[in-house]
């Protein structure tokens, strides 16, 4: 009867030690590898690192082509996949930081398509996100406004007209003031060539051919594009004759 081994000489460090510090190989006489699990370790780090590329792009093509064997893979091992990424996170956070910014910043069209479908797709959980990101970063949130109020002056003026008619139909308790939008008043003023509806020069705000005040709505039917000097004369009035070509009648 053979006597079971206890220890063994590694052939690369030539250290006497236990055989629990040894790979089994049913192909060796005594059924161990000849190298300890050690210096088995650091022999396969050092290839791994010569030829990364080489071995990422064989896990790869192997992966796509087994993908239920990678799948039972990741289930088997659930939680050590978990951690071993939450730890690769936590130690490589600046060098992950500064991969997916030039990522972005190479296929920001993409990202940007993505989130303007997602958006249209599901509107309202995508604004209470976004509302709870405002209210958990108040200064990245005002940082970023100020930066887009300054790239785009153009906009912000004309939102902001848009708001404020909004605001003022709003307080008159006007119908239609939570209907009409952005949209709306840009095809009204393109319907009127970007003119004003009483002089023919280039309009500059909205103008509600019923007035507020006398109980005329927010719906796009009742407003027109108008010259600040018209909008202003008309004040609460209301146009008898709206042609151009014919004069201004105030009733």
């Amino acid at each position: 009867m053979i006597a079971a081994i206890t220890t063994k000489k590694c052939s690369t460090c030539g250290v006497l030690k236990p055989i629990e510090n040894f790979s089994k190989r049913v192909k060796s006489e005594d059924g161990f590898r000849s190298q300890c699990k050690c210096c088995r370790s650091k022999k396969q780090h050092e290839r791994y690192a010569g030829n990364s590329s080489f071995f990422l792009e064989q896990m790869r093509l192997y992966n796509k082509a087994h993908p239920e064997k990678r799948r039972e893979r990741y289930k088997k091992n659930k939680k050590y996949y978990y951690n071993y990424c939450k730890e690769y996170r936590r130690k490589h956070k600046e060098h992950l930081s500064l991969w997916w910014k030039n990522y972005y910043q190479k296929h920001k069209k993409l990202f940007l398509e993505k989130k303007h479908v997602s958006y249209k797709n599901n509107p309202k959980p995508n604004r209470e996100r976004a509302r709870e990101w405002r209210l958990k970063n108040p200064g990245k949130s005002h940082a970023n406004t100020r930066d887009w109020r300054k790239k785009n002056p153009d906009k912000v003026l004309r939102l902001s007209r848009v708001y404020v008619e909004r605001r003022r139909a709003k307080l008159y308790n006007a119908s239609g003031w939570n209907y009409t939008n952005e949209q709306h008043i840009k095809w009204r003023w393109e319907m009127w060539g970007n003119r004003c509806w009483m002089c023919g020069n280039e309009a500059e705000a909205t103008d509600h051919f019923i007035p507020l005040e006398k109980n005329g709505s927010h719906y796009p039917a009742n407003l027109r594009p108008a010259c600040t000097h018209c909008n202003s004369s008309k004040g609460s009035k209301i146009l008898k004759i709206n042609r151009r070509s014919k004069p201004n009648v105030w009733m």
